[in-house]
């Protein structure tokens, strides 16, 4: 029997050929996949997963920490903001301030997320005998009004170390 060499012909007989070769490599797109997976995984837990301090017990991940220390930054700028405008409230007021929390939203306009304290998700608490408002937790460190992070005497999260860098007057020197 005479093998026919017609283009026809000649792709039929490669068909197997390219499945075969399609099947290797959607095999080697799997385990490629599956290589990324792991490393990600890998990657995830190296950095992103809970330590354990020398004590043995579980710390929150360098991400966290960070994620944390920002919203207590955030929380301690709005506080700042709002005590400004406290005080221009003041100004416009001949001295008065905002008899409630309410009044002074009105007067500040601000968005609805910064009334709220980022870390605890709860109103920020605003005293009108005072005239200042604070975070709602006794110990958080977004109840400073100063609005200055990072202030000699600023509130310091657990287990961050900052070395005092201020200049220091010699003993036995006055200063006038």
């Amino acid at each position: 029997m005479k093998r026919l060499h017609t283009p026809f012909h000649e792709a039929l007989r490669k068909v197997p050929a390219r499945r075969a070769a399609r099947v290797r490599r959607s095999g080697q797109a799997l385990i490629g996949l599956l290589a990324v997976t792991l490393i990600l995984f890998g990657l995830y837990f190296l950095f992103l997963g809970p330590r354990r301090d020398e004590s043995g017990a579980t710390q929150p991940s360098v991400a966290r920490q960070s994620i944390d220390r920002g919203h207590e930054t955030a929380g301690t700028n709005y506080i700042g903001q709002i005590q400004l405008v406290i005080q221009q409230y003041r100004d416009d007021n001949e001295g008065r301030a905002p008899a409630s929390l309410e009044e002074l939203k009105r007067y500040a306009k601000f968005p609805p997320e910064m009334w709220l304290d980022p870390v605890t998700q709860q109103p920020l608490v605003y005293d009108p005998q005072t005239g200042t408002v604070s975070a709602p937790s006794a110990g958080s460190a977004t109840q400073s009004t100063s609005g200055t992070t990072g202030a000699p005497g600023a509130p310091v999260p657990p287990g961050v170390s900052v070395p005092n860098v201020q200049p220091q007057m010699p003993a036995g020197s006055e200063s006038d």
